[in-house]
């Protein structure tokens, strides 16, 4: 037989066996072509060969490893069935956040509300601070406005004409120079100018009943007591024959209206400034800030370090109020006496004699007239204090640090003019005097920043940094650099031209040559010059230089400010470090709002509100002392009998003797 029709034969009968193993609809082959066996190839190194795979079944058994395409449109019905389907109860031990985990709410959960972004600072915190600045001070601020101050000035006028009156009349009748027979009708004038007083202080008179029934005893308080003692001892005068005492009530009307009206505008003065504030700076006290002493730093300002304190009462405000209430007690008490010994005529004449000799006219404006005339000098320079609170925390033996911007402000430091020597490129010794600049901080930075040179500056490799009498050295890439004064460089042996010595200029020496001279012109800021003068002649603050500046010795700020700078302090340059580092507290006591920038307005903030502590409390001293010792004289005249000698000629000298120095000691704030 042919072996090709053998070999034929055998490849259909496998062919057969194949179609009926899978069916021959699923499968269909086409007849194999007649492999000749010269056509079979040599397998060689290079030759892969080719096994064929064992025929796979159209069903087969799935493996772990085996991967399951599903269509989507099953995956989806698939997945609504799963949600649809009751979960079974989670275990009670399953551990958290695990797959079998399920957090429990007692409540149902509302709908999710997105936390607030992260706000830009800057942008924001001027949004925010407008926000504030509109719903407090410029509202306040509009109320008063609107409020005027017309019926201030009228009740003002009314009553100084009335109380001047009132003041001639019984010292023209005690000179002789008015007939005895009209007398009738000089108290009739008297008790008339008393009502009419009121009248024009009602204001003040229904405050103080007001406080009254609020459980607060005000001096406003204790004008509306006096004013009903006038009423009935006007009254029984009449009867009597004998002058009152009202001028005394009528002058005590003046001083509360004037009372009234600074208060008035101190408070429109103080809302003026900080409705027109772009950025609030806040100087806050530091305990403990060098040498175990208090020190006043700056700080981001907040409106409600203003608002919520400046209407509190003030310490020498309680302790006069403490005082009025202990002189009517002693009032009402010796004038019990008297009636029990004598009569109601003169029971209520020593009652009104007892309360108008125990509060100097003075008083009413010891504390108001002094706050007005500070903060008439702090509205120029954009300063608020703190209410009471914060003048009470002014210290004495304290320190203020100062700053290059303190002394020298933005604007105030340029350049002059740049020469460079040798072959170092000028790039570079830009590079490595911003460098050593950067690395003491310095405040002429921000002028070497403006140089075109120092725009492609990149930073430098800053190493064994030092500083010398004047200067400043380092290594900056493995180069020595030295920066400083003239004076600084010559000690260091660097060699300088006699054409490029200039007073004021910064020296750059690369590897000890002169390698460039920066000269920087510095003026004189008002600003500078005031506020460390003001501090420097207040015995109680120490300035503390804490700017590293080489160029900032005694002897320049003295020549450049011309201010006697004795008492500002200059520690080590490390110490300096340290204590320009010093941040407050989140709940440090704010002293002053201050809405410029410079030196006076914190410098008049923190020396204003030491002179006005001492004013108010000095104030409140001499007038609780001129009370008693007023109430313990009528209470000895009167039990020795002699109580014809409280006329009201001799009550007005009483008074005025001290009205005198209670009122020159409201003037001290003027003077800081």
């Amino acid at each position: 037989m042919n072996p090709e029709l053998k070999k034929q034969d055998t490849q259909e009968l496998l062919l057969e066996e194949i179609l009926k193993e899978f069916g021959s609809e699923e499968l269909e082959l086409s007849a194999p072509e007649q492999l000749q066996p010269e056509q079979t190839p040599e397998l060689t190194g290079d030759t892969i060969p080719v096994i064929p795979i064992d025929p796979v079944p159209l069903n087969p058994t799935l493996s772990s490893d085996t991967a399951v395409f599903t269509p989507i449109a099953m995956e989806e019905i698939e997945e609504e069935e799963a949600e649809e389907a009751p979960q079974p109860p989670a275990s009670e031990d399953a551990e958290p956040y695990s797959d079998e985990w399920e957090p429990e709410y007692e409540e149902p959960m509302g709908e999710y509300t997105p936390k607030d972004p992260i706000p830009f600072p800057p942008k924001n915190r001027l949004r925010q601070l407008r926000k504030k600045l509109v719903a407090g001070p410029e509202r306040r601020y509009h109320a008063l406005e609107e409020a005027g101050i017309g019926q201030f000035q009228i009740g003002i006028f009314t009553t100084f004409v009335l109380s001047v009156i009132s003041v001639i009349l019984p010292v023209v009748y005690a000179l002789g120079l008015i007939d005895p027979a009209r007398l009738r009708t000089v108290i009739f004038c008297q008790f008339l100018l008393a009502m009419l007083c009121a009248l024009a202080g009602c204001y003040r008179l229904l405050d103080g009943l007001t406080g009254l029934l609020r459980g607060r005893f005000t001096m406003d308080a204790t004008l509306f007591i006096t004013f009903l003692a006038c009423v009935a001892d006007g009254l029984l005068c009449l009867s009597a024959q004998r002058i009152s005492a009202s001028s005394l009530f009528c002058l005590q009307i003046f001083m509360a209206q004037n009372a009234a009206y600074q208060r008035h505008n101190t408070e429109m003065s103080q809302m003026d400034v900080l409705r027109k504030a772009s950025d609030l700076t806040a100087v806050v006290k530091v305990p403990g800030f060098w040498k175990e002493r208090p020190g006043y730093v700056t700080a981001e300002g907040e409106p409600e370090s203003f608002l919520d304190y400046y209407r509190k009462s003030s310490g020498p405000e309680k302790a006069l109020g403490i005082h009025a209430v202990l002189c009517l007690l002693a009032s009402t008490a010796l004038s019990v006496w008297v009636y029990q010994q004598q009569d109601l005529n003169a029971a209520v004449a020593i009652f009104m004699a007892a309360q108008l000799m125990s509060r100097p006219v003075s008083v009413f404006v010891s504390m108001s007239r002094p706050t007005a005339i500070l903060q008439k000098r702090l509205h120029r320079l954009g300063s608020v204090l703190c209410g009471w609170r914060s003048i009470r925390a002014v210290e004495r033996n304290s320190y203020y640090p100062l700053r290059h911007d303190d002394l020298f402000p933005a604007g105030a430091v340029k350049m002059n003019g740049v020469k460079f020597y040798g072959t170092m490129d000028p790039g570079r010794v830009v590079s490595y005097t911003t460098a050593l600049l950067t690395a003491e901080d310095s405040g002429l930075l921000s002028v070497f920043q403006l140089l075109p040179r120092s725009r492609i500056s990149v930073n430098h490799n800053v190493e064994e940094f030092s500083h010398k009498n004047g200067g400043i050295s380092a290594l900056v890439d493995g180069w020595s650099v030295l920066v400083g004064t003239a004076e600084c460089l010559a000690e260091q042996g660097v060699s300088i031209p006699a054409d490029s010595k200039i007073p004021q200029a910064i020296y750059t020496a690369i590897e000890g040559q002169l390698s460039g001279v920066f000269a920087i012109a510095y003026s004189r800021s008002k600003f500078s010059t005031t506020g460390l003068r003001t501090l420097c002649a207040d015995h109680k603050f120490k300035p503390v230089l804490v700017a590293r500046d080489f160029m900032l010795t005694p002897k320049f700020i003295r020549k450049k400010l011309k201010v006697g700078i004795r008492r500002v302090r200059m520690p080590e340059y490390e110490e300096r470090a340290t204590l320009a580092k010093i941040k407050p507290e989140e709940d440090a006591q704010v002293i002053a709002l201050v809405t410029r920038e410079g030196l006076a307005p914190k410098a008049y903030a923190l020396t204003g509100a030491r002179a006005l502590k001492s004013a108010m409390r000095s104030g409140a001293l001499i007038h609780i002392l001129g009370g008693t010792i007023g109430l313990a004289a009528v209470a000895a005249l009167t039990y020795h009998g002699a109580s014809h000698l409280l006329t009201p000629v001799n009550m007005l000298l009483y008074t005025a003797v001290w009205s005198v120095p209670g009122l020159l000691i409201t003037e001290s704030p003027r003077y800081i």
